[in-house]
């Protein structure tokens, strides 16, 4: 981000290149990517018509998905690639890293903010803390690691790659994930993820922190890097995602906001290498979630049509340019738009068709439009946008990129309603929690600090906005999905798991001293297909189904046959909870002898009467 210093100035000079360059790369790949999108939708069309299966058409579904999303993994890995490789050649003079220099702008920055910067310090420390291997999921995706007691962690996690490519419910997220699988081959310690993950929450909020202020070069932006920091990190859906590392939203809105950056770059100096990195960024960002596409498309598209009614400050209008002017003015956004054709004939090819083949339902497609539950932030977002809009609609302002990224907000928002509802406290509603962020450090800088300004203080202004976060933050603090909440039950389920696991341990261990056969029965679990378990000492591991309520010995003596329960015979509901009072699993003939936390419904360990 080397243009980042120039921000609030115009080069008196701009790349002048050819518009043809860029009109006929973008024009060759929306003519491929619409072919594509044709081709598909057609088979696809076919395929519903003649109720054609998989095995019908002679077809193995997971060989097609893992050559199809192999071939779309090393296009993308290309693409990004060439257009890094772009962006370095187009650069006069070239960048350089000066480790010295970056090392001063952030020990300046550190000591100009030294509340935020305790925060921010303080967040990491207790997300490294409490980092551990017990999430769902997490205990499945590097059982191998287990196994080999911490050893092969450089190796390709196929369990997680089986979870994005070999999906077939219509899902498509083929970066998901990746983060960890990468990060993971490094090391294998998760309390070094949790590290990467809160430098994942710094740069995200910095990179936004400098878009507002950007953005407002002239006007007073007191307060706004506490207060960006306090609205965004003390949200449900921060907890869910920087204190957890299965979901995907994490990077999806930290290539939002580079993104968000680098366009407001290139929207002021009109350099192809910003638009080059702007579209790596969101190559990324709209592969690492199906609908993360519409948080990179539906912004160029409101550029191109405010900007061509000339109601952009940074774009010209339709009647003020020539056809090869208005293509070269608007070239990033027509690429931009291209990407959705793109993504679109991925995945048709890579989701859609298979999932016919497969023939199966889309993925919680009972959950659409189930729920709309927002709050503050969301309530701010849509408001500034209402009110921006009509700004701009009467004259009295010009559009700007924050509007872009307000209207590309939405749309994830509406998608989200549209799909499986919509719930402000998700982990998927992080990058909305972003964009409306940016919204109220705006509407701070612009109407309220403005105004202050001329009979407050800096200080007192700063004092001011922390006091209306803090008042957010605490009204939402009674909701029974704040962020403390959520960080308490990840906390409580990290230790509960862990705790029962030695405690499990141990029993077995001094059952085995006492000469007494060790069986561990347990029933729904993340833990069923986990190394953790097997592991353990014991003469039988036996699963009882709680669909047919068959008991089988999956692992120990006897291996494959039905079981019967015997006195002395331990049940663990490590990580079940209430799926057991769900599947209705009988537990009389067992007692209780070991409760990690009697509010909690996991974490407890029986033994047969």
């Amino acid at each position: 981000m080397g243009g980042a210093d120039n921000l609030n100035k115009q080069p008196a000079t701009a790349d002048r290149r050819d518009p043809s360059t860029w009109s006929a790369w973008s024009g060759r790949i929306a003519l491929t990517g619409s072919i594509l999108v044709a081709i598909g939708l057609l088979l696809g069309q076919w395929l519903r018509s003649f109720n054609k299966t998989a095995s019908e058409l002679l077809i193995d579904v997971h060989t097609y998905n893992e050559v199809s999303h192999g071939i779309l993994i090393t296009t993308l890995v290309a693409t990004a690639s060439l257009l890094l490789i772009a962006a370095w050649k187009s650069s006069k003079p070239k960048p350089q890293l000066d480790a010295i220099a970056l090392a001063a702008r952030i020990s300046r920055w550190m000591r100009r903010h030294p509340v935020t910067t305790t925060i921010l310090i303080a967040y990491a420390a207790i997300m490294v803390a409490d980092a551990s291997w017990f999430y769902k999921e997490i205990v499945t995706w590097y059982d191998d690691i287990q196994a080999n007691q911490l050893t092969n962690n450089f190796s390709i996690r196929w369990s997680l790659i089986s979870e994005v490519r070999g999906r077939n419910d219509f899902r498509f997220f083929p970066l998901s994930h990746q983060d960890i699988h990468l990060l993971s081959w490094f090391t294998p310690f998760p309390k070094v993820w949790a590290l990467a993950n809160a430098l994942e929450l710094i740069i995200t909020l910095l990179a936004g922190i400098k878009l507002i202020q950007a953005l407002r070069p002239h006007q007073t932006t007191a307060g706004v890097s506490l207060i960006g920091c306090l609205i965004y990190l003390f949200t449900p859906s921060a907890a869910y995602n920087y204190f957890q590392f299965i979901y995907s939203e994490r990077i999806l809105t930290l290539c939002l906001a580079l993104f968000g950056l680098i366009y407001l770059i290139y929207q002021r100096s009109k350099q192809d290498k910003y638009a080059l990195i702007a579209l790596v960024f969101a190559l990324i960002g709209c592969f690492t979630k199906d609908i993360g596409i519409l948080l990179f498309v539906v912004p160029a598209m409101a550029t191109i049509v405010l900007g061509s009614l000339g109601m952009h400050s940074l774009y010209p209008s339709w009647k003020q340019t020539s056809r090869q002017q208005w293509l070269h003015a608007y070239r990033l956004e027509i690429a931009l738009l291209c990407l959705l054709l793109f993504f679109l004939a991925a995945f048709i090819w890579l989701s859609y068709l298979p999932g016919i083949a497969a023939g199966v339902e889309r993925y919680d497609a009972n959950l659409r439009f189930s729920l709309f539950v927002p709050d503050v932030r969301t309530v701010a977002l849509i408001s500034y946008s209402l009110i921006r809009l009509i700004h701009v609609l009467r004259g009295q302002s010009k559009a700007n990129l924050l509007d872009s990224l307000n209207a590309g907000a939405m749309a994830y928002g509406a998608a989200l309603f549209a799909l499986v509802g919509f719930k402000s406290s998700s982990y998927m509603a992080l990058p909305i929690q972003l964009v409306a962020t940016l919204d109220i450090l705006m509407a701070w800088s612009a109407w309220i600090a403005t105004r202050l300004h001329k009979r407050w203080p800096t200080s007192k202004l700063a004092l001011a906005g922390t006091a209306l976060s803090a008042v957010v933050i605490g009204i939402e603090h009674t909701s029974p999905t704040s962020f403390h909440n959520q960080v308490s039950d990840i906390r409580a389920t990290q230790r509960s798991w862990q705790a029962t696991l030695q405690e499990t341990i141990r029993l077995a261990q001094t059952t085995k001293e006492a000469g007494r056969p060790v069986n561990l029965i347990f029933s729904k679990s993340w833990f069923k297909h986990s190394e953790y378990l097997r592991s353990l000492q014991f003469d039988r591991l036996i699963y009882m189904d709680p669909d047919t309520r068959e008991i089988r010995i999956i692992a120990g003596i006897n291996k494959g046959s039905t079981y019967q329960p015997q006195r002395g015979d331990f049940f663990l509901n490590i990580d079940s909870g209430k799926k057991l009072r769900k599947y209705k699993i009988d537990l009389s003939d067992y007692e209780l002898i070991y409760d990690f936390d009697p509010s909690l419904s996991q974490g407890k360990i029986y033994r047969h009467r």
